[in-house]
């Protein structure tokens, strides 16, 4: 039976401890087995880097990334793998899969993991439940397919930012070829379908395209550190 498993903790992790500056904001932790990226939806400030400082060794070539964009501004935090000081290396010892990205927010690691069968399973529950502070959300089967169908969650994140309207002109302009070199379609033929301004079409462009992006930069970032080592 493939099951997900949905646990949140507390333990000792540097994301998880770094994390405690920002309790008002949920950051993300994304990894390819050789980097980690933190997603912090803010620009870090001094007392920030200094934290960070403290928690990432600079061993670990730790960098930041900024990108600010009207009206959000993200931080990422890359640098060498960290998944021997967190659960995470336990959970993979056991046989379960974790699920990226890991949430973390208000002082607790939120896990998604798939495990292949019961014993995986059990594995997994009786490590997690050494920690004094684990609770477990929920525990599900899945279809004989389910590592797949539990990684599109990621993909329903990768778009839940996005409104209906944005949505169906983005799909709507890649329909028409507009991404297409050379475009097939120009914005005013689209604001006439829509019956909105050339300038309202181009505006919500550039936002559907913003959030995606912003979405998919965790992964970018992972692809270029893989590339640059």
């Amino acid at each position: 039976m493939v099951s997900e498993l949905r646990i949140q903790i507390r333990h000792d992790s540097p994301h998880l401890n770094f994390s405690r500056s920002f309790l008002d904001k949920d950051l993300y932790g994304y990894c390819n087995s050789k980097f980690d990226i933190l997603m912090i939806p803010s620009k870090l400030n001094g007392q920030n880097l200094e934290e960070a400082k403290e928690f990432y060794p600079s061993t670990q070539g730790w960098k930041i990334t900024t990108i600010e964009s009207n009206p959000t501004t993200i931080s990422y935090i890359s640098m060498k793998c960290l998944c021997d000081k967190t659960i995470n290396s336990q959970i993979q010892q056991q046989g379960g899969i974790s699920i990226y990205p890991i949430r973390f927010s208000k002082g607790w690691s939120h896990y998604q993991i798939v495990c292949l069968d019961n014993s995986i399973l059990s594995s997994v529950v009786r490590v997690l439940q050494t920690y004094p502070e684990t609770k477990i959300n929920s525990i599900k089967e899945l279809e004989s397919n389910g590592i797949f169908p539990s990684q599109m969650i990621s993909i329903t994140e990768f778009t839940s930012d996005l409104t209906e309207h944005q949505l169906l002109i983005l799909i709507r302009a890649f329909e028409q070829g507009y991404y297409e070199i050379p475009r097939r379609i120009r914005t005013q033929d689209l604001a006439g379908e829509f019956k909105v301004s050339r300038y309202a079409v181009e505006k919500t462009l550039r936002k559907a395209e913003n959030k995606l992006l912003t979405s998919l930069m965790p992964y970018l970032l992972l692809k270029k550190s893989s590339v640059e080592n």
